[in-house]
């Protein structure tokens, strides 16, 4: 599946474009969700990293977190009402999405479900890739 870009007075495609490219440089093994850690490659390297994905665009950008129970997936709806995904490409099939619960950052990364799974360690460690990844294409 293709990332989703809804057109935004706050997010341009082509940002949207250059953020694309620079979480895919910036996500690793060590930043993909605990669960699926030996499942995440090279080929697939959104695979698992959703939730510190979507939480590095919601300090970006604001607005909370989408999380759909049934693909467990969390995707961003910025202020403006406008849904961005940059990590759906993960999915391989076809897919229906839907809201289950929107969530604030906090939520998602320090609830118990969260902390088990270290999902704060793997937000701070994407930032860091993700940061050095988005100076370097703009340098």
């Amino acid at each position: 599946m293709k990332n989703v870009y809804q057109n935004s007075k706050i997010l341009s495609k082509g940002e949207f474009k250059k953020i694309e490219k620079a979480f895919k440089k910036a996500w690793s093994r060590e930043t993909t969700f605990a669960d699926v850690y030996d499942e995440w490659s090279q080929e697939n390297k959104a695979f698992g990293q959703c939730l510190v994905t979507a939480a590095i665009i919601n300090d970006l950008y604001g607005g909370r977190l989408i999380y759909d129970k049934n693909n467990k997936h969390y995707w961003n709806e910025l202020p403006d009402g406008s849904e961005q995904d940059f990590s759906r490409c993960q999915f391989k099939d076809e897919r229906i999405f839907s809201v289950t619960k929107y969530k604030t950052k906090e939520e998602a990364l320090y609830d118990d479900y969260g902390i088990k799974r270290n999902t704060a360690k793997r937000y701070r460690l994407l930032i860091q890739k993700f940061q050095e990844a988005y100076k370097n294409l703009t340098s």
